[in-house]
C-alpha cells in the first residue's frame, strides 16, 4: 500500500529515495577519484550521467502524478530502478569478493598454479603471486624504466603541495607477464586495474617560449613540475587476481571479470587496496538499497 489516509506516499518517497540514490551514486565517483581504487567491472555509463538520469526520472514521475501518463512512467521507472539495484549490488558483490581474496587468501606462485590439479584450477578465482616481466619497457615521466605506470604532473605548489594538473599520463608494456621461476602467466592488464606505490617526482617540462627573445643554441625554456607517479617496475614482486585459462597458442594467461583485465596489486598496496574496495562495496550497496525501495514503491502503488 502506498496510499495512508488518503496521502499518496509516493510523492514524498520517491523524491527521497531518488536523491538519495543519486547522492551515493556521486560518493562512489567522489572517493574513486580522489583516491585510486583499481576497478573491477567498468561502470556502463559515468555515474554523474546515472544520477542525472536517476533524478530526472523521479521529478518526472512526480510531476505527471494524477495524469494518464504516470502509471507508464511508474513502471519505467520501477524497472530501470530494478535493473541498477540488481546492477549495483553485483559490483558491490564483486568488490567484497576481491577485497576478501586479495586479504585473506593464501597466494600462490606462479609455478604452482600452472600444475595445480584441474578441479582447483579451472574456472577459480586465484591469488597469483610473482614478478612482473615484459619483452618491452616504458619509461615514466620521472625517469623510472618500468614495466607500467601512471603519472600526473602538476605544477609545483606552496609548501610542496600538489599544484594545477597539467597532465595525466599512463602507459603499459604489453604483454605483461607475471613470472616465476621456471614459467610465466601472461596478464591481460589494464592500468586503471593496477595498484602501484605513488612517488613524487621532479621533472624539468620544457615550455614553448612565448617572448621574442631567442634562447641560446643548444638551451630549451623548461619549467620545474612534480610527477606524481604510480610504477610498476620491471621484476617488481606483484599480486594478480583472475582466472587462469590457456590462449589460442596454448600459454596461460590470467583473466579478471568477463575475460577482462585482471587486477594487479604491488604487495605494499595490499591492505590499502582490500580496503577500498571494501568501503567502495558499501557505497554501492548504499546505491541498491534505495533502488530497491524505489522499484518496490513503483511497482506496489495501488495494490
Amino acid at each position: 500500500m502506498t496510499e495512508l489516509a488518503g496521502f499518496d506516499l509516493s510523492t514524498v518517497l520517491a523524491p527521497a529515495l531518488g536523491l538519495g540514490a543519486s547522492g551515493a551514486l556521486l560518493a562512489v565517483r567522489g572517493t574513486t577519484v580522489q583516491r585510486h581504487v583499481p576497478v573491477i567491472a567498468p561502470a556502463l555509463a559515468p555515474l554523474p550521467v546515472l544520477a542525472g538520469l536517476l533524478l530526472a526520472g523521479v521529478l518526472a514521475l512526480v510531476l505527471a502524478a494524477g495524469t494518464p501518463a504516470a502509471s507508464v512512467l511508474r513502471w519505467i521507472l520501477g524497472s530501470a530502478a530494478a535493473a541498477g539495484c540488481a546492477a549495483a549490488g553485483w559490483t558491490a558483490g564483486q568488490l567484497w569478493r576481491h577485497a576478501e581474496l586479495l586479504r585473506d587468501a593464501q597466494a600462490c606462485t606462479v609455478d604452482e598454479a600452472v600444475h595445480l590439479p584441474p578441479w582447483e584450477r579451472d574456472a577459480r578465482w586465484l591469488l597469483l603471486d610473482g614478478r612482473l616481466g615484459s619483452s618491452g619497457q616504458v619509461t615514466s615521466p620521472g625517469g623510472v624504466v618500468c614495466a607500467f605506470y601512471e603519472a600526473e604532473l602538476r605544477l609545483v605548489g606552496e609548501r610542496g603541495e600538489p599544484g594545477r594538473l597539467l597532465s595525466r599520463e599512463r602507459a603499459a608494456s604489453l604483454p605483461l607477464e607475471l613470472r616465476g621461476l621456471r614459467t610465466s602467466v601472461r596478464l591481460r592488464f589494464s592500468s586503471a586495474r593496477a595498484a602501484a606505490p605513488v612517488g613524487i617526482r621532479r621533472v624539468l617540462v620544457p615550455i614553448e617560449n612565448e617572448t621574442d627573445e631567442v634562447p641560446a643554441e643548444g638551451e630549451q625554456a623548461s619549467v620545474e613540475v612534480l610527477s606524481w607517479e604510480s610504477v610498476g617496475k620491471l621484476g617488481a614482486r606483484a599480486l594478480a587476481l583472475g582466472k587462469l585459462e590457456l590462449d589460442r597458442d596454448g600459454a596461460w594467461r590470467l583473466v579478471g571479470i568477463a575475460g577482462g583485465a585482471a587486477p594487479v596489486v604491488l604487495p605494499t598496496e595490499q591492505e590499502s587496496a582490500a580496503a577500498a574496495w571494501r568501503s567502495e562495496a558499501w557505497r554501492w550497496s548504499g546505491v541498491a538499497v534505495p533502488l530497491a525501495v524505489l522499484a518496490a514503491l513503483c511497482f506496489g502503488h495501488g495494490s
